[in-house]
Formats: C-alpha cells, sequence, structure tokens
C-alpha cells in the first residue's frame, strides 16, 4: 500500500515540475514575441518632453565593454528610456530641458521612445500650439 501512494505522489511531483518547468521556459519566448510584433506594428510620432535622467558613456576596463550612453524622458506624466541616443547629441542635453522625441505606441498602448534631440526655445512654442 505505501509503495502504490508513494508512486503516485511521485508522478504528481513529476507532472507538477515538469508543466512548471514548461511555463517557465513558454510564458518569457511568448511574452518577448508579443512585444517585438507589437513594436513592429507601432506608428511613429513626434512629440516634446522633458530630460530626467542622464547616465554618461563608460567603459567596463575589466570586460572591455563600452556602454552607450542613456537618457530618461518624461513624456505623458511618465518617464521613458530613449532607445537610441546619438553621442554628438548626448554633450548638448541638460536634466530639465525640453527635446524633441520620436516616439512609437503600439496597438497595446505600450509608447517606445527613439530618438531625442535638444530643441530651441522658440521651436518649443510653435509645437507645443499644434
Amino acid at each position: 500500500m505505501a509503495r502504490r501512494s508513494q508512486r503516485w505522489f511521485r508522478a504528481f511531483l513529476l507532472v507538477v515540475g515538469g508543466t512548471t518547468a514548461l511555463c517557465m521556459i513558454l510564458v518569457p519566448w511568448i511574452g518577448r514575441r508579443m512585444l517585438q510584433r507589437d513594436y513592429a506594428e507601432s506608428v511613429l510620432h513626434e512629440g516634446i518632453g522633458t530630460v530626467v535622467m542622464l547616465v554618461d558613456q563608460r567603459v567596463d576596463i575589466a570586460r572591455g565593454e563600452v556602454y552607450q550612453p542613456k537618457v530618461i524622458v518624461r513624456f505623458r506624466g511618465a518617464a521613458y528610456p530613449v532607445r537610441s541616443v546619438a553621442v554628438t547629441d548626448y554633450p548638448r542635453l541638460r536634466i530639465g530641458q525640453s527635446v524633441r522625441i520620436l516616439y512609437r505606441v503600439g496597438r497595446m498602448g505600450r509608447l517606445y521612445v527613439e530618438t531625442v534631440e535638444p530643441v530651441a526655445p522658440e521651436t518649443h512654442a510653435t509645437l507645443r500650439r499644434k
């Protein structure tokens, strides 16, 4: 009797463990595919945001890797990382500065900020009126 209950318990643990492992592999993969598709089908827009955070370009000597500069922009009340920052534009950016951003809006409502460039004050006023 003890052997039979142990066999069922082992089978139960094997099924639960296998299902858990499968979910740990499939769920992140499905999530990445959904985000890639959402980004690919998104529409490009232009807007004005504010620079919230700047992280300088740095070099990891131990690994020999160069990390590109990072910029975080506040737009529509939330902070978004910028996907690509031109190294030539980075020195002209300041925290609190208004910047022109190109962003994408996916079908899921997610915002992807593509690029950022400094804006002259008179350009900023005309873009706000539109």
